[in-house]
């Protein structure tokens, strides 16, 4: 598990999400297993898997800023972490 998916967990836990939400992604970062939706896996069970992907459900919205640019904006504009 690297740094960045250490954080994610814990800032999860911090806000009281579950954290059986993530799912297995192929080499093209696309999720391959039928009905993924309901196959969510916890962190322990992702140990290993090379590449995950993360569910937003339960009051819970994710946000993917590929761009400086656009991670700077929504630091400015939305509330720090809970």
């Amino acid at each position: 598990m690297n740094a960045e998916q250490q954080t994610l967990i814990q800032r999860l836990q911090e806000a009281g999400f579950d954290t059986r939400r993530f799912l297995k992604l192929n080499d093209e970062k696309a999720a391959f297993e039928s009905e993924w939706q309901n196959r969510l896996y916890t962190p322990q069970e992702m140990k290993g898997w090379p590449c995950w992907g993360i569910c937003g459900r339960d009051g819970l919205v994710l946000v993917d800023a590929d761009k400086v640019s656009m991670d700077t904006i929504l630091r400015q504009i939305l509330p720090p972490h809970v």
